[in-house]
């Protein structure tokens, strides 16, 4: 197999971040952009969904209709549920 050398700049915190769980998983930063390039090259497409909405926490569009319909609805528990994720 012969191999190439890519060279590429990423936040630190996200490389710190990214080698921690691959470190978990048993797996090298270079094993796993080999695996990340066969499986792009393999699918055509990337493994990742890019979204400019992100998505939603159920509870919280739950109280707010909750809210809407007259219910009494703390906004302390709107704040807790908010930073839930």
């Amino acid at each position: 197999m012969s191999t190439t050398t890519i060279t590429g700049t990423v936040d630190k915190e996200a490389k710190e971040g990214m080698v921690s769980v691959l470190n978990e998983l048993g797996l090298s930063t270079s094993s796993f952009l080999n695996m990340l390039a066969k499986q792009i090259a393999r699918e055509g497409k990337l493994p990742l969904t890019l979204d400019i909405n992100p998505p939603y926490n159920q509870e919280l569009v739950s109280r707010v209709a909750d809210m809407k319909s007259g219910r009494n609805i703390l906004t302390r528990e709107l704040i807790e549920i908010a930073h839930e994720d």
